[in-house]
C-alpha cells in the first residue's frame, strides 16, 4: 500500500470512528435527535439536529 493510500485508509478510519462516537453522544445527550448525513462529491457532511436546539455539523472532505 502506498503512503497516500495508507493515509486515506487512516483518514477514513478516524473519520468512521468520530462520526460513531459523536452518534453515541448524541443518543445519550438528545435520545430524539434527528440526524442527516448528505454526501456531495468529495464531501460528506453529518448534521446532529439537538433537541435542546444546538446544531452539530461535521463535514469530512476526500482528498
Amino acid at each position: 500500500m502506498s503512503v497516500v493510500g495508507l493515509k486515506h485508509t487512516l483518514l477514513r478510519k478516524q473519520a468512521q470512528f468520530l462520526i460513531l462516537a459523536l452518534s453515541y453522544t448524541a443518543s445519550i445527550e438528545a435520545r430524539y435527535s434527528l440526524v442527516e448525513c448528505q454526501r456531495l462529491s468529495r464531501t460528506t457532511q453529518v448534521i446532529y439536529r439537538l433537541v435542546h436546539g444546538a446544531t452539530i455539523v461535521i463535514q469530512l472532505q476526500g482528498e
